[in-house]
């Protein structure tokens, strides 16, 4: 079912003007709807402007990039990190340099098209992807081959143990990992999977990720050591492509707590949301994840006459079965959380 809404609120959305609850998107902290956030954007928005209109190349800089790329840095627990203005500009950026490096490109099942360079398709199967990598592997090539796949997968390829990533040998490849879904929820108070993913030891880490969702900044994010990023930075993709708009990044640096307090209510409202008797099997999801997947088309009608409405779509083509997305976001109340558990024990009394 498709929907024209006239507005979304965090926890509601409106079409022609009636609520309805809204348990969709990607908004997992429901930060852009925050009285708090917005006056705090509003404020740097009269300091900074509505974008920046000049290349981080340019002979003057403005010093709050290199700031905020410190505390994003430190906060992921990465080495450095480099903003762009999308995470699907940070995908591109990042397979494109490593494709002009020479390395050759393995891409798992389910990888976001965000990192993929032309006409070149993931694996459709684990098995596929660790015998053919394996096998070029063990044929010496000078320089590592990269595999590109997304954390968050609902399979269980990704968090929280990445069972296929122990049967490669992750010292001779350089591990893309798409961190999109996980930063802001995942990790130590939402800081991601790039400290967690370094106990993998693979030749290399690097996480992109979009900002555009837990986070609520319009941005993307590479993450890596000192000398990926420091090469990032100096090339013409780099030079020639505009930043995040600088008063959103002033405003995610500023805004600390209020992620913090969020990051803790969305766990609180998932625990809660668990302990309610919630029909087997229904969903398919990852622990301590907001995003639970189902395939039964006739939910998504049955919670719209219900006044809920839920995300369902064939996401980038996936092919998956599991079209349909019941988000819970930071802004839930636990009301909103029981009639969704009532609606979901009739529909499948």
């Amino acid at each position: 079912m498709n929907f024209h809404v006239d507005h979304i609120d965090g926890r509601l959305a409106y079409i022609k003007k009636h609520p309805y609850l809204y348990f969709g998107g990607t908004s997992y902290l429901g930060i852009p709807y925050l009285t708090g956030f917005k006056e705090t954007l509003k404020s740097n928005l009269d300091y900074y402007g509505s974008s920046y209109g000049s290349s981080r190349h340019s002979n003057f800089r403005l010093e709050l990039y290199e700031e905020a790329e410190t505390y994003l840095a430190s906060w992921t627990g990465s080495e450095r990190s480099l903003t762009l203005s999308s995470g699907y500009l940070a995908g591109q950026m990042l397979s494109t340099l490593l494709q002009e490096g020479g390395h050759s490109f393995f891409y798992a099942p389910g990888s976001h098209s965000a990192m993929h360079q032309g006409s070149e398709k993931a694996f459709s199967t684990w098995e596929e992807l660790l015998r053919a990598l394996n096998r070029f592997v063990g044929q010496g090539y000078e320089e590592p081959p990269v595999l590109f796949m997304d954390t968050m997968d609902l399979t269980g390829a990704g968090y929280p143990d990445f069972p296929y990533l122990q049967q490669l040998p992750l010292d001779k490849i350089i591990l893309v990992l798409d961190d999109s879904h996980g930063l802001g929820v995942l990790g130590t108070e939402g800081s991601g999977m790039y400290k967690a993913a370094t106990a993998l030891n693979p030749w290399e880490l690097i996480v992109c990720a979009s900002l555009n969702k837990a986070m609520g900044i319009p941005g993307g994010i590479i993450l890596g050591n000192l000398d990926r990023i420091t090469s990032l930075r100096n090339t013409t993709f780099f030079s020639g492509a505009s930043p995040v708009p600088p008063a959103y990044l002033a405003t995610l640096m500023s805004s600390t707590g209020l992620y913090r307090e969020q990051y803790n209510k969305l766990q609180q409202l998932l625990t809660y949301f668990e302990s309610l008797s919630l029909p087997d099997d229904l969903f398919q999801r990852l622990p301590a994840h907001p995003v639970f997947a189902f395939k039964d088309k006739s939910l998504t009608e049955y919670l719209y006459r219900n006044e809920i409405l839920v995300t369902d779509f064939n996401y980038a083509g996936s092919g998956s079965e599991y079209t349909g997305r019941m988000v819970i976001n930071a802004n839930h109340r636990i009301g909103d959380l029981e009639k969704l558990a009532v609606c979901l024990q009739k529909h499948y009394k």
